[in-house]
């Protein structure tokens, strides 16, 4: 994923002035602390999700809420955006795990003050 991550990374960079690093962060605070540092005000985050999203709803539901927790710190961080965006888990009855995956999300999102959509 990291590779795949950095060839999407070389490419739009060359068309987005001050594209981001790449960083892996083995804890939320620590990625929260990062965000914030990093911030740049008038940035657009695109936060995606597939067949993740859709293995922690399935294996450990509770951890729904950490992917919450880093959108709403995006949302509340000084004139950014954030698009959130379902990808790749269309296949086979993957479609129905995935809606019940970012209903979930969106309920932890919006009971931690964001508005969704």
């Amino acid at each position: 994923m990291l590779d795949v991550a950095e060839i999407a990374r070389d490419k739009l960079s060359r068309h987005i002035a001050n594209y981001p690093r790449l960083d892996l962060h083995l804890g939320v605070d620590e990625l929260l602390q990062q965000l914030t540092e990093d911030h740049l005000e008038d940035s657009h985050y695109f936060v995606t999700f597939g067949y993740v999203l859709i293995q922690v709803w399935e294996n450990s539901p509770q951890n729904i809420r950490d992917f919450a927790k880093v959108i709403a710190h995006i949302c509340r961080l000084p004139d950014s955006r954030c698009t959130v965006r379902e990808v790749d888990a269309y296949s086979g009855n993957r479609s129905a795990q995935l809606t019940a995956a970012m209903k979930s999300l969106r309920e932890h999102v919006v009971a931690m003050g964001i508005k969704w959509g």
